[in-house]
């Protein structure tokens, strides 16, 4: 192939063909592919085990953080109500519910029950009920109880000291 330069004068160029690219071939070689997938393979390999352990835990933080959430609640509305109210944590229902009493001393929900997210519960074989005088005080004294995560076993302690202040402890496996 021929070319003028701008003083024209015309110069031989040589077009080269990438050996790759000859007649008949294009694309990526079966090889190449399998490569490829290969690779892919072993990077989802290596992160599903890390996206299942982070669900874990976020599970267990959510049920925790909700009950927590609604101790508190169940505290104020007792202070509120200038009446005792109690959160009942239901182990067979899985569900956390803030309940109180009218004014004739009948047991009334407070609010909707929140369910714990899957596979996670109280630790236990009953219900616990935690309840709050009409100062916001625990009624029952300190009392401790474990939220479990039950296909990793992680566990953390939710914590009602006798002054009504509801603390949660570190993350933990027995």
């Amino acid at each position: 192939m021929t070319k003028r330069d701008g003083m024209g004068v015309t110069k031989n160029v040589r077009v080269r063909r990438n050996d790759r690219c000859r007649k008949g071939q294009r694309g990526f070689s079966i090889i190449e592919l399998v490569v490829v997938l290969a690779i892919i393979i072993a990077l989802v390999a290596m992160a599903v085990p890390k996206t299942i352990e982070t669900l874990r835990t976020y599970r267990l933080t959510t049920a925790v953080s909700m009950t927590s959430a609604m101790l508190n609640d169940a505290r104020m509305s007792a202070i509120k109500r200038n009446r005792t109210t109690w959160l009942t944590l239901d182990r067979t229902a899985k569900t956390v519910q803030v309940r109180s009493t009218d004014d004739a001393g009948n047991p009334i929900d407070v609010g909707f029950p929140q369910k714990f997210p899957q596979a996670v519960n109280v630790n236990g074989t009953t219900s616990i009920d935690v309840s709050f005088d009409s100062l916001g005080r625990s009624s029952s004294g300190t009392q401790t109880f474990t939220i479990v995560e039950a296909s990793s076993n992680l566990r953390k302690d939710i914590t009602v000291s006798p002054a009504g202040k509801v603390s949660v402890g570190a993350m933990y496996t027995p």
